[in-house]
């Protein structure tokens, strides 16, 4: 799953910092140099059709609910406007003059056609510092309203059951009782697709179980996504299972169990004198029950990736790469493939003396890997999507088809046959890190 996913770091050495994982991530947040002029191209995307997961269509939207509609049988644009619910708040194509997200998220349900989605009903914060949201049920393709539920000021995160019959809405909540420093989260349930409410778990920890990792079972982060039997919650590096109203949350050390597989590949991350292993794990992406994770010695270190199954806590063997942060390596949504972006560490043009002097620019080669074997399945050179602002956005479910964003554009590579095509959508849309994408049927 491709989305705004932040780097936890699991050290099995306290001695050794994850100095290149560290820096790398700092190195993203600096400015990119003014993109040059973007040549016209005329091919349209190349087809990938329909997969067994039903989707046909891929929608871009944009923090405004501005949104673009390809067909992945053509990879061309069939319709583009802007959500209604969130035409009150801001205007068409408007990039600026808001805080925040107006559309923050969306879950997909194919069996009705509607689309929940995380609308904020104000585009500034108030001077309180708050901001009120709802979640609406809207209608593909048309995305007319047929059910609105307003979630407060807390912006929650949303997750379907595959049957469609409830949805999940995760908050944090703000803490009343400042002098006992607790941190609360509430876990709503809804009947969908009337957004009836059903129940509300309450759970409260304090600052430092969090930050120590106590697993919050009521928090939920965008990343999440339920299994095929409608109970067992993949979230990150943790595995829930919900019956009834009732909601249990394992988590997943990886560093743990990297350490006990005696895997010939982790010889090059052990220490030579104490012969112990030392290396940072990250959580990179998750997809079909697995979770990607990169592991790092340090700086000048091995690097290289490898999945954990969160149901049996078996690893695939650990590829060796060059250089691997958790923004440049991915799943396909089968979780049968790794993608991993080749990237260098190079100075932006105009970056500021106070602003990071190395940032991730993307050569535009995609390596892909059979993740239960570890070998290689295919090079890719597509240099139009190499630079500083390159993201990758989603993969068609198949994982033929992979949406890259850059300088604004949008493009699509066929993974397998290798081809790169800009893909022609309305002017005034953006694509950039912060675009969504939801795979549909309709």
């Amino acid at each position: 799953m491709i989305g705004r996913v932040p780097a936890y770091l699991f050290a099995l050495s306290k001695s050794i910092l994850p100095v290149t994982l560290l820096s790398v991530a700092l190195a993203q947040s600096s400015p990119a140099p003014s993109p040059a002029p973007l040549p016209k191209v005329s091919v349209a995307a190349p087809a990938v059709s329909a997969s067994a997961s039903g989707a046909a269509f891929v929608y871009f939207f944009d923090l405004t609910g501005d949104y673009e509609r390809i067909a992945l049988a053509t990879g061309e644009e069939v319709a583009h406007g802007q959500i209604p619910a969130a035409a009150g708040v801001v205007e068409p194509l408007q990039q600026s003059g808001f805080d925040g997200c107006i559309f923050c998220e969306a879950r997909y349900d194919r069996n009705l056609g509607l689309l929940y989605a995380v609308i904020a009903k104000e585009a500034r914060i108030s001077d309180e510092g708050t901001k009120h949201f709802a979640i609406v049920a809207l209608a593909l393709p048309q995305m007319t309203t047929s059910a609105s539920k307003s979630s407060g000021v807390a912006e929650p995160v949303v997750l379907l059951t595959p049957d469609g019959r409830r949805l999940l809405a995760s908050y944090q909540l703000n803490s009343t009782d400042d002098k006992a420093k607790k941190m609360s989260f509430a876990l709503s349930i809804y009947r969908a697709p009337t957004l009836k409410l059903l129940r509300t778990i309450h759970q409260t920890t304090t600052p430092a179980a969090y930050l120590a990792g106590a697993g919050v079972k009521a928090k939920l982060s965008e990343q999440a996504y339920f299994g095929p039997d409608g109970k067992t919650i993949y979230d990150q590096l943790s595995r829930s299972e919900l019956v009834g109203y009732k909601i249990t949350k394992g988590e997943i050390d990886p560093s743990e169990l990297l350490a006990k597989s005696g895997d010939r590949l982790l010889e090059p991350f052990r220490d030579p004198q104490t012969k112990a292993y030392s290396f940072a794990v990250s959580y990179a992406d998750s997809a079909a029950g697995k979770a990607l994770v990169a592991i790092n010695a340090g700086k000048n270190a091995p690097q290289g990736v490898l999945t954990v199954d969160l149901d049996t806590r078996s690893l695939s063997p650990v590829i060796r790469v060059a250089q691997v942060t958790v923004s440049t390596a991915h799943l396909t949504p089968d979780g049968r493939q790794i993608l991993i972006e080749e990237f260098e560490l190079r100075h932006p043009a105009g970056a500021k003396p106070d602003e990071p002097q190395q940032a991730i620019f993307k050569t535009g080669k995609l390596l892909i890997f059979n993740a239960a074997t570890g070998e290689k399945v295919r090079e890719i050179v597509a240099s139009d999507v190499s630079g500083f602002d390159a993201r990758l956005l989603c993969i068609s479910p198949d994982g033929g088809l992979a949406f890259f964003a850059h300088t604004s554009h949008l493009f699509g590579v066929n993974l397998v046959a290798g081809t790169v095509s800009q893909v022609h959508t309305s002017p005034g849309f953006v694509f950039d890190r912060w675009t969504e994408c939801v795979l549909a049927d309709r």
